[in-house]
């Protein structure tokens, strides 16, 4: 039976209980003629009659009394469903993560997982999305509901860790640092050079995404090469994956990559992760979330990532 049918189950028991369609429509907030065509739907789809008049008084038939019986027990089941439905739904959540593409990462999430069932049983999936959400606005926006949200450090407070500004509705746990990596394609004239230097970069661009932390990257990089004497330019691309990213060809373009990432174009004969002699950037790692957008299953897993690494909410 479709949605409107189980419907005209219930006002079916509601009509039994009086065998009368006006004070049974008046209950259910419906005209007779409305009530009785869906009654009749019931009886045609049955085949059967569920009502005989006697002494001009309706009574239910043989196949309306099964009718009912029936009709009582689909609905205690469906309460029983819906009852369980909400009991699972508070004991579960399933958490989009946003810029997993760390294999350190990604054990964090299914140790603190695996404790938190220690704890008590939950139902928690974990979904790591391929997009680009290492950025405030993928949870502001709610295209995630938490993700890694690397921030590079200014030059000039190169040696301490940056805390980032953030909206008031985001919260982050601080995870710790990593140091920038940087990647180029084949058809970069430098792609065979055993090592590179800043001086070998100059006025190559940098090729960064083009989210609020991206664009305030850009001039941080372009800061640590000058101070190597070397002069580059940004240019800040829309992608929608980490992989078109990775997949830009270009001679004069080389990117970023923290260490320890893993992706497929690491194993590409035409795709080299190198490191700039001269220039050394870390990234700040954070774990961004909305509080408000978190069951208490979601929120007891970020407490069993916070008790990972000792530190409070940024």
């Amino acid at each position: 039976m479709n949605v409107v049918e189980t419907e005209h189950l219930r006002e079916y028991i509601v009509f039994s209980q009086t065998l009368n369609y006006a004070k049974a429509a008046e209950t259910l907030f419906l005209s007779q003629p409305t009530l009785r065509a869906h009654i009749r739907a019931l009886e045609e789809e049955c085949g059967a009659s569920f009502t005989v008049k006697r002494s001009n008084e309706l009574i239910l038939s043989p196949a309306g009394k099964f009718f009912l019986k029936r009709a009582r027990e689909i609905f205690k089941l469906a309460d029983e469903t819906a009852e369980s439905c909400r009991e699972i739904a508070e004991e579960s959540a399933s958490i989009l993560i946003g810029f997993p593409e760390y294999p350190y990462l990604e054990d964090m999430f299914i140790k603190a997982r695996e404790e938190l069932n220690e704890a008590q049983q939950t139902g928690l999936e974990l979904l790591f999305s391929p997009r680009m959400h290492a950025n405030v606005e993928a949870i502001t926006q709610q295209e995630a509901d938490v993700t890694i949200y690397p921030y590079t450090r200014d030059y000039v407070k190169r040696d301490r860790v940056n805390v980032p500004l953030l909206p008031s509705s985001v919260s982050s746990i601080y995870l710790g640092e990593k140091e920038c990596r940087f990647w180029m394609t084949k058809s970069n004239p430098l792609f065979e050079q055993e090592r590179i230097s800043a001086a070998d970069l100059a006025g190559s661009t940098l090729l960064l995404g083009n989210t609020q932390n991206m664009l305030s990257a850009g001039p941080k990089f372009q800061e640590y090469f000058a101070a190597s004497g070397a002069e580059i330019d940004v240019d800040n691309q829309p992608f929608s994956s980490y992989a078109d990213y990775f997949l830009t060809d270009s001679r004069s373009c080389f990117g970023i990559i923290l260490e320890g990432h893993r992706f497929e174009s690491q194993a590409r004969k035409d795709f080299r992760i190198f490191t700039v002699d001269d220039v050394s950037v870390y990234s700040d790692l954070f774990l961004l979330y909305d509080e408000s957008h978190l069951n208490h299953v979601g929120l007891e897993l970020l407490q069993k990532i916070k008790e990972q690494h000792g530190v409070a909410t940024a």
